[in-house]
Formats: C-alpha cells, structure tokens, sequence
C-alpha cells in the first residue's frame, strides 16, 4: 500500500494509541480518504474478478489446479534463488548470483 501512495514510511499515518490517555484530540482517523478508497477500490476488483473467474470456469477443481499450479511454481523455483540471494547477500560469487537470478527468471 505504501508505494501505491507514494508514502515514505509504511504507518506514518497511524496514531499510536498505547498511552493510555482518554483524550479525544488523540484519537484520529488511521487512514486518509486516499488509502481507504485505494484498499476499498482493490478489495471489490478482487472479489468481481473472482466472481467472474467462478462464472467463466465449469469446474471448481480446475480452479484450485491453476492457483495450486501457480503458487508451487512460485515455491519450488522463485523462493529458493531469492531466499539464498538474501542469506548470502554481499558473500556469494558472480556466477552464484548469476545461477540464482536464472533460477528466479
């Protein structure tokens, strides 16, 4: 959300309300109007494209292959490259590097 609205720091927004006062002053709105309208306008796109996805397809199994298809790929060769790139960051070689961007690609 945060590059979405161009925001520095994600929760700059946000009023901490851990102080224990009762002041009416304390208590803001957490969100400006941009960022619910953002979150709102993402959530109702998910939940049409959904429905449209459950009108379009005959089978429902035919929908958990195609998500289970795409979220194991996604395990089995993206994770592993990134996860080795982050561990060993700044220490691995270039050909290293070079085998793990491939992987990811």
């Amino acid at each position: 959300d945060s590059i979405c609205i161009s925001q520095q720091h994600p929760g700059d927004d946000i009023q901490s309300d851990s102080s224990g006062s009762s002041d009416d002053a304390l208590l803001q709105v957490r969100h400006t109007t941009g960022k619910w309208f953002l979150d709102t306008s993402i959530r109702i796109f998910i939940i049409l494209v959904l429905c449209i996805l459950g009108v379009v397809l005959p089978k429902p199994n035919c929908v958990c292959d195609l998500v289970g298809d795409v979220f194991m790929s996604s395990m089995a060769f993206v994770l592993p490259g990134a996860l080795h790139l982050a561990a060993h960051k700044g220490s691995l070689s270039a050909w290293t590097v070079i085998g793990d961007i491939i992987l990811i690609v």
